[in-house]
């Protein structure tokens, strides 16, 4: 876009992203002009609320952030997670969590002449360790549950979360995606509700505390 000014000088101040001008303009200019203030200072109220909102829950999150140690770190760094953290551990003051770490196969397949490698999810063994998981649980007291998977590509995740969904599949649930590659699958399991742990009087595991 090119605009006819002349004979005119404008200061643009990032601050307060205010103009200044000196000297003649035409209307067609200026429309031109009150359009780009107005979608510079739109971005940066929208950026300005977003950094304030994502901190105000980040100190939030780090205010309790001591009571989620058995959580990965890559979880405990994903924005999404630490809003449903908040918010349900706000509501039941606790958890009970469980993780499998599986060994993927490595599968190789020849194409064109050229030898492809891909790490696959190991289905059963992920089978084994979901049911001796759920066989240790109370299932009708899980209210809420986030999934957490990664070391897979995404047609593996969702495999994963069938299996999953299979155990335990009239419970609203969350998953999050972590898209890495890795030799190992990550299986993390977030369950909040009351005395979830079969056998036990508390839901938290022993040193959440």
């Amino acid at each position: 876009m090119q605009l006819n000014m002349p004979n005119i000088n404008f200061e643009l101040k990032k601050e307060d992203l205010k103009l200044k001008l000196d000297g003649n303009i035409n209307n067609i200019a200026l429309k031109e002009l009150r359009k780009i203030i107005n979608s510079a200072k739109n971005n940066q109220n929208a950026a300005s609320s977003d950094n304030g909102e994502n901190k105000e829950d980040d100190n939030e999150f780090y205010d309790i952030s001591y009571r989620f140690s058995k959580i990965s770190r890559r979880l405990r760094k994903n924005k999404e997670f630490r809003k449903l953290i908040i918010r349900f551990y706000d509501e039941y003051g606790d958890y009970y969590t469980e993780s499998i770490r599986l060994n993927n196969i490595l599968e190789f397949t020849t194409k064109n002449k050229k030898i492809d490698k891909e790490f696959k999810l190991n289905e059963i063994e992920l089978k084994k360790q979901l049911k001796t998981i759920f066989n240790n649980i109370n299932k009708n007291h899980v209210d809420f549950l986030i999934i957490h998977i990664g070391g897979i590509n995404i047609e593996e995740i969702e495999i994963a979360v069938d299996l999953i969904t299979k155990e335990i599949f009239n419970i609203p649930k969350k998953t999050i995606k972590s898209k890495y590659k890795s030799n190992k699958a990550l299986v993390e399991l977030i369950f909040f509700g009351n005395n979830i742990k079969k056998n036990r009087f508390s839901s938290c595991n022993d040193d959440d505390f």
